[in-house]
């Protein structure tokens, strides 16, 4: 069964059509632990979406530029940038992703690019919980929430350019 949030039937067909056509920048291995990739690219994240597949939860990050530098795994708190008051969202496990340097959800001259959500609750087999912790000082973080420490794998795609996360049921 697919579950599919923010976008029609329609959008999510193209949308998995090019999940399928297009090729993985980063071998597609399962972790638990932290993976950090390193790029000086320039990146805007533009959206978030995500979907629950027969096999695993996925989140999607629609990207302006190519070849994100990130670094992601699971911590013990999810924390808003600069303020660092706790995120609250249900799940017992928590992962933060933080994409950089210069990845924002904002153009140069500070209009804001990101239009996905803030903060959003799920009920799916593993992922139940998203939000955007952080769009400060050229870093764009997000936070998600999780049942278990589960193995979870990310790369890219391109054509457009996409950073998507899996995490297996």
């Amino acid at each position: 069964m697919l579950k599919l949030t923010r976008l029609g039937l329609a959008a999510a067909t193209v949308s998995l059509g090019l999940v399928a056509t297009s090729t993985p920048a980063v071998a597609l291995d399962w972790r638990t632990t932290r993976a950090v990739h390193s790029s000086e690219r320039v990146i805007r994240v533009l959206d978030l979406r995500y979907a629950e597949h027969p096999r695993f939860d996925r989140v999607v990050l629609d990207l302006r530029g190519r070849d994100p530098g990130y670094e992601i795994g699971y911590v013990r708190f999810l924390r808003y940038d600069g303020r660092g008051t706790k995120v609250h969202l249900k799940g017992r496990r928590h992962m933060s992703i933080t994409l950089k340097p210069s990845a924002s959800g904002r153009t140069s001259a500070g209009k804001r690019v990101y239009e996905g959500p803030s903060r959003v609750y799920v009920d799916m087999p593993t992922l139940k919980g998203i939000a955007v912790t952080g769009d400060f000082e050229g870093f764009f973080s997000v936070g998600f929430s999780t049942d278990r420490r589960a193995p979870y794998r990310i790369f890219t795609l391109t054509r457009p350019s996409r950073l998507v996360i899996d995490w297996k049921h």
